[in-house]
């Protein structure tokens, strides 16, 4: 039956169109390279329909069935293996996987330990060069095409993160490349989630101008409010894109390339309930049309939070990008050390981290008297005259972030030498300074 699962008559009444109209194919776009098809600039042969994306209604009386992802009762991974540089990620597929099916799937990770990405063969993207390491390219399905492959799609089953109350505040974002060649006639969605039939939420590219658009509706069904920037994106650049929900100031904003293109207002007055997982590539609307992109996406994440200016320029990195993942603070290793008994100690601990936030310094481990500081990190101190027969000491300094609860640590050892001197030492030690 081919990807439109619940709809047999939609693809019948496919067919019949063709064989009646047949002139249309004789005259038709023009082809891409291989056996993918151009998109025609046609809004009304991309949308299928006459009212666009944001003025979509469900299903009335079950003409159409609800078409479901395919991986919907897939298993869906346990094990985080990011430590995101920005707290309350939820999600972030960064699309440097492998294209090496295993029955006939492709399996894209979730680095924040949920759920996968899927596509089925034929209808996967492919593999390509990305901003930031591997990337992946989408092309849409084409209907006046007799014998299409499946249009390209990534689904990820729904987990409970992707919901939100009305107080949540939510973020997208990803890198995505559009050809010049190509355009957003239609509407074309990078990143969109649905529930129930009228809630909605997508980034993508919106068509006429090619703008990046944010678009949300809540559970109500009522009103969608969109957000729509400034900057074409169909050059054949990439661009950094964010949309972003600030529950607190009932606003929605979008980014592009690590600036703020336009803020509307948007109060809603339910939440985000979704009821059919996440879509990349295309929009589950559940009947056609499915949005699908014409381009390359690279960095796909969502957050359960409202991205800041900052947190936008952090990721856009001066247009050169980033992974996402942060090791959380690095802390510069002083090497081993060496002191006789009874000198005096100051060795400043080095650290840095790339998220914002105060570090605090721990060092179990050091010789007696010594100490460290807690927001300075200085080690200092005098050692006594019987600190070598402890030598030598494992030292362990920890700097931990306590905004976003993230460590470090460098180990060393640190050995103190007898000193004839303290045998007929008996004066006073200097105190430890801990700031």
């Amino acid at each position: 039956m081919n990807y439109i699962k619940g709809n047999p008559i939609y693809r019948s009444s496919l067919y019949i169109f063709l064989f009646a109209f047949g002139i249309v194919l004789a005259t038709g776009p023009a082809r891409a390279e291989g056996n993918r098809s151009a998109q025609s600039a046609d809004p009304v042969k991309q949308t299928w329909f006459s009212h666009q994306i944001d003025e979509m209604t469900p299903p009335g009386s079950g003409e159409l069935e609800e078409y479901q992802p395919e991986n919907s009762d897939a298993e869906t991974g346990a094990i985080a293996v990011c430590n995101p540089d920005i707290p309350n990620m939820v999600g972030y597929w960064p699309l440097d996987d492998q294209d090496t099916p295993v029955n006939n799937k492709l399996t894209f990770v979730n680095y924040m330990g949920t759920s996968n990405g899927t596509c089925t063969i034929p209808g996967c993207p492919t593999r390509s060069t990305g901003k930031v390491n591997g990337a992946y390219t989408f092309l849409p399905y084409d209907p006046y095409d007799l014998d299409p492959d499946l249009p390209d799609k990534i689904d990820v089953a729904k987990f409970p993160a992707l919901e939100w109350a009305n107080a949540d505040s939510f973020s997208f974002e990803t890198w995505v490349k559009i050809s010049a060649s190509t355009n957003c006639s239609g509407n074309k969605v990078f990143i969109g989630e649905r529930g129930g039939g009228v809630m909605s939420i997508w980034l993508g590219c919106a068509g006429g101008a090619n703008h990046a658009r944010f678009s949300v509706r809540d559970n109500t069904g009522v009103g969608t409010i969109s957000v729509e920037g400034t900057t074409a994106l169909n050059d054949g650049d990439w661009h950094h894109v964010v949309g972003v929900r600030d529950a607190a100031a009932d606003k929605l904003h979008i980014y592009v390339d690590g600036s703020l293109e336009k803020s509307v207002n948007a109060l809603f007055t339910a939440g985000f309930k979704n009821s059919a997982g996440l879509g990349i590539g295309y929009f589950n609307t559940g009947f056609p049309p499915f949005y699908y992109l014409h381009g390359t996406l690279d960095e796909v994440a969502v957050y359960q939070r409202a991205l800041t200016l900052a947190n936008v320029k952090a990721h856009y990195n001066g247009g050169d990008g980033k992974s996402y993942c942060s090791p959380g603070p690095v802390v510069t290793n002083p090497g081993n050390r060496t002191n006789k008994e009874n000198d005096v100690v100051s060795l400043q601990i080095q650290a840095n981290d790339q998220e914002d936030g105060t570090l605090n310094f721990s060092a179990p481990g050091l010789p007696p008297t010594l100490g460290i500081g807690k927001l300075s990190g200085l080690i200092s101190g005098q050692l006594t005259c019987s600190a070598s027969t402890g030598s030598p000491y494992s030292v362990t300094v920890t700097a931990k972030n306590i905004t976003t609860g993230k460590s470090g640590s460098a180990a060393f050892s640190w050995t103190v030498t007898d000193n004839p001197a303290c045998d007929a030492f008996s004066g006073v030690f200097l105190p430890i300074t801990i700031r």
